[in-house]
């Protein structure tokens, strides 16, 4: 027995789950982003850009966690510490 061709109703909805993932990702990533302060040209960039490199720097970095906490960490403290005794919008202190 053959199985039944998805209806559009059906792939419909199925889009809309991925779609639905796939925002999530995004505003994970853009809150990720901001927490690290990452910039993506600079984490992606290589002399030749070659994939093994790249996964090997992620397979490193995911080894220590450790020190993407400290990261994040000392971002808002170094924030604080720049605006100390200075007019700045970043974190309202005048």
């Amino acid at each position: 027995m053959h199985p039944k061709p998805a209806t559009s109703e059906h792939l419909n909805v199925e889009a809309g789950g991925y779609l639905e993932a796939w925002r999530d990702q995004e505003e994970t990533y853009e809150h990720f982003k901001s927490r690290t302060e990452l910039n993506r040209a600079q984490w992606l960039t290589s002399a030749e850009w070659k994939i093994d490199e790249l996964w090997q720097r992620n397979l490193s970095a995911i080894q220590k966690p450790e020190w993407l906490n400290d990261w994040v960490n000392f971002v808002p403290i170094r924030n604080e510490t720049k605006c100390e005794r200075r007019a700045c919008s970043h974190c309202g202190v005048w």
